[in-house]
């Protein structure tokens, strides 16, 4: 066995090491399409922050009446169908409604997700041609898992038509060049027709075959950009400089066609959704969303309910002509009603109730005859008097 060179060694190290976490369980590799955050191969990350700061754009969600000051959209479909009736009614009438627009459209047709796992196969077969048997196993082993991971990544395509232009299909395709840049990840399988339209980037083949990658149909004074896919501009693609290049041709071809229309020019957009919004939001209402929206609405209708059931409870009295009586007070009455029926029965009211006036300091005028009689002359001697300074101070009649 030929000994490989230190370099070499580390090369086939490297490789070994990536091609093994690729295969083994807890795949790295992340093939999600269209997210606009960093880690996925088929990603919008990089384009979408190089369109915003080429444009200075902003992102929206849905459209809506907001983009009415907008003069330049795009949207990268992450669906492989075409946009729906509604949102095309929706381009067409902004398109209209002002000269000068341009809406971008890239419709997803494919990855580069079986192109990298194809190639990496294809690294891992040649690197076991020369490397050691128990190596060379393991590099054939990972090159068929990549090569099964490529066909699963695999997207089919149909053609289809939707309002504002059709998908034709051209069979699987590899451009050489698109627009003079030879990205190494473009595929087509389909491309954009319809009636009025103009290429805007060509792709060209070695045996003579031409398609069009991007082209522009004009609607009165704007235009309607269609892209066949994105597979030239997504994150793991954009490695690579051509693709880097095809990406300015194409954001060069839209910039010249905003300068002709400089005096319209109001701002640029990256929109996620083809979703349209009917009308703009109603402000917020805090009432129907305390009494209308669960779960906050129970809390409140129970809270109410304890707060009225609390003051019916404290005001059960409203209506009435007096207050209720005091049960206590009531129970008092009847012990001393009980002690005078006592003391009248022992015969013993002239003594009670002389004793009364004379704890008050006076003395009764004559012996009781009954019970009326001893409180009517215990109210007299017990009477305040009137001192002699005031009555001094009387005013004479």
């Amino acid at each position: 066995m030929i000994p490989h060179p230190p370099g070499r060694r580390v090369a086939i190290a490297a490789l070994l090491a990536a091609l093994l976490a690729l295969a083994g369980c807890g795949d790295p590799l992340v093939t999600s399409y269209g997210t606009t955050d960093e880690g996925s191969v088929n990603g919008l990350a990089v384009l979408k922050a190089q369109w915003t700061s080429t444009f200075q754009s902003r992102t929206l969600y849905r459209l809506s009446t907001r983009l009415d000051d907008r003069d330049l959209i795009l949207h990268v479909q992450r669906a492989r169908d075409l946009p729906g009736p509604q949102a095309c009614t929706w381009i067409e009438e902004w398109l209209y409604a002002a000269d000068g627009r341009q809406f971008v459209l890239v419709l997803r047709d494919g990855n580069v997700a079986p192109w990298l796992c194809r190639r990496w196969a294809a690294e891992a077969r040649r690197e076991a041609l020369t490397a050691a048997d128990p190596v060379a196993q393991r590099l054939n082993t990972l090159a068929a898992r990549l090569e099964s991971r490529a066909q699963s990544e695999h997207e089919p395509v149909a053609a289809a038509t939707c309002p504002l232009f059709t998908r034709a299909l051209i069979g699987d395709w590899q451009p050489q060049t698109i627009a003079g840049a030879t990205p190494a990840t473009a595929t087509m399988r389909s491309e954009p027709t319809a009636d009025l339209a103009k290429t805007l980037l060509r792709a060209h083949s070695p045996d003579g075959r031409d398609h069009a990658w991007a082209i522009e149909v004009p609607f009165g004074s704007s235009r309607l950009v269609v892209v066949a896919n994105a597979t030239p501009v997504l994150d793991a693609a954009l490695v690579d400089p051509e693709a880097r290049a095809l990406m300015r041709t194409w954001f060069e071809e839209i910039s010249n066609y905003r300068e002709l229309a400089e005096p319209t020019v109001a701002g640029a957009a990256w929109v996620e959704s083809l979703a349209v919004r009917e009308g703009d939001p109603k402000p917020p209402n805090i009432l129907a969303m305390l009494f209308g929206t669960p779960p906050f609405n129970y809390v409140i209708i129970h809270a109410l309910a304890l707060g009225l059931a609390f003051l019916a409870w404290k005001g059960a009295w409203l209506g009435r002509i007096a207050a209720p009586r005091a049960d206590a007070d009531e129970r008092f009455s009847r012990h001393v009603e009980a002690l005078a029926l006592q003391l009248r029965d022992a015969g013993a009211v002239a003594s009670c109730a002389n004793a009364i006036a004379i704890n008050a300091g006076r003395a009764l005028t004559k012996k009781p005859t009954d019970v009326a009689d001893a409180i009517e002359q215990v109210t007299i001697a017990t009477r305040p008097q009137t001192s002699t300074y005031a009555k001094r101070k009387e005013p004479k009649p």
